[in-house]
């Protein structure tokens, strides 16, 4: 508190918990998402966050995990355009089970000690700048005359923040208190970055020990808890290939489930014809109901965010017209006017 006086607000309340049933499982079970917004910590952790990822970043830029989504679907899609069609290309599309919610706490801590040791002794640095409005961040002490945005995490406090992160993991949910014992809490600030620790050093040794046995029709991409591989099927049974498809490829417990039909991050990958569709609604309640509470562009905001993803990464370029029409369609028979899409 006395070091960090601005992420601490000592007066918020806990955050609140809200649990989606999931519909692969039948609605049997569910995940609680939770609202850390304004709470005790949000803003210190919100920081933590930024450094931890300027760390990765310098540490392996570009690495598995750390790319944004934009940045995902271009190699997706470079990948897809410089393939030749005689390459049969054999697709692995997995969600790694327990990423937020298994891991033991001091199985994260000792990851982030050995992340944390490798970057000062690699770059030295002990400070980093977070800029909390803009979510940027860079090595070193802020410049002068930076904004009120613009803080200063030390490095060697990132452990003590992590621990008080654990501590902070309080919430309410359905009128009860409750309080989470392992990984991090779904919807922390800090969570994603902080649950991909161990996953990340187990994706780094891989990569170092196999880099040189791959060909070049390979790519692994991972976005938080969603992994998908695409590879030549002449790597089908080579050592490395059995190796990074095995369900317990990552530390225990964090375990890989197979995932069947082909989704990927709201698209439908088919790696033999080299396309990703959208996956248009087919559920009357995945579409905002037309005579709903507020304006027409809040009521039609779901139809142009889809829109949005369609024209951004459907592929090929040629499928994106037609999606858009079919979406439209959609829109229309559950009783959108044509005049706002």
């Amino acid at each position: 508190h006395k070091t960090y006086p601005w992420g601490i607000k000592s007066k918020a309340p806990l955050p609140r918990g809200t649990v989606f049933l999931k519909r692969k499982k039948q609605f049997l079970s569910g995940r609680t998402i939770i609202s850390y917004s304004g709470s005790l910590l949000s803003k210190l952790l919100a920081a933590a966050s930024l450094a931890l990822t300027a760390i990765l970043n310098s540490l392996w830029p570009g690495a598995v995990g750390q790319l944004s989504s934009p940045v995902l679907w271009k190699q997706l899609h470079t990948f897809f355009e410089h393939t030749p069609t005689e390459v049969s290309l054999v697709e692995w599309n997995d969600d790694l089970i327990g990423f937020f919610n298994s891991v033991p706490r001091p199985q994260i801590l000792k990851a982030l000690h050995h992340i944390l040791e490798k970057f000062q002794l690699q770059f030295g640095t002990e400070h980093i700048a977070v800029d909390l409005l803009a979510r940027t961040s860079h090595l070193g002490k802020p410049r002068e005359k930076s904004s009120n945005s613009v803080k200063c995490i030390n490095v060697c406090d990132l452990p003590k923040v992590v621990v008080a992160s654990f501590s902070a993991s309080s919430f309410t949910a359905a009128g009860k208190v409750y309080s989470q014992h392992r990984g991090t809490c779904i919807g922390n600030q800090i969570s994603p970055v902080l649950s991909a620790l161990p996953v990340i050093l187990c994706e780094q040794a891989w990569q170092s020990a196999h880099k040189h046995m791959l060909s070049n029709y390979f790519l692994f991409l991972r976005y938080v808890d969603n992994r998908l591989i695409l590879a030549d099927r002449a790597e089908l049974q080579s050592k490395a290939m059995r190796e990074l498809c095995a369900s317990d490829f990552y530390e225990h417990p964090v375990q890989l489930e197979t995932v069947t039909d082909h989704s990927w991050l709201g698209f439908t990958i088919d790696a033999r014809q080299r396309t990703c569709y959208f996956k248009i609604p087919t559920q009357p309640w995945q579409i905002r109901a037309p005579n709903s509470a507020g304006s027409w562009r809040l009521r039609a905001s779901g139809y142009h965010s889809r829109k949005a993803l369609i024209m951004q990464n459907a592929w090929p370029v040629s499928i994106r017209k037609v999606q858009v029409q079919q979406l439209k369609e959609c829109y229309l028979q559950a009783g959108f006017p044509q005049e706002v899409l």
